[in-house]
């Protein structure tokens, strides 16, 4: 996250388009999951806004594009809930 204005611009030195679709899931599958999707030649500028911080993942390429097929999990009824479960005194799992 700190490097992504780095890192960016070095893949796009390398030859890739800036057009290229990219995200940063952070905290990916937990209730507190954020997303943030943008280009490779926007992402720093989206990252800064966004003020997101690490732990968070990069994704890159034309995968991201597929993220409203695959938003399973915000797309549940307890998407950003947070359950306790409890047992009877004596009780296990098993």
């Amino acid at each position: 996250v700190h490097q992504v204005r780095r890192w960016s611009a070095e893949l796009m030195a390398g030859g890739m388009r800036a057009e290229t679709p990219a995200a940063f899931v952070r905290w990916g599958t937990t209730s507190m999951q954020q997303t943030l999707t943008a280009t490779l030649g926007t992402l720093a500028d989206t990252v800064e806004r966004a003020g997101l911080r690490p732990p968070a993942t990069a994704v890159i390429g034309a995968v991201v594009s597929l993220r409203d097929q695959l938003a399973w999990l915000e797309s549940g009824p307890l998407f950003g809930e947070v359950m306790g479960l409890t047992l009877s005194a004596g009780r296990d799992w098993g």
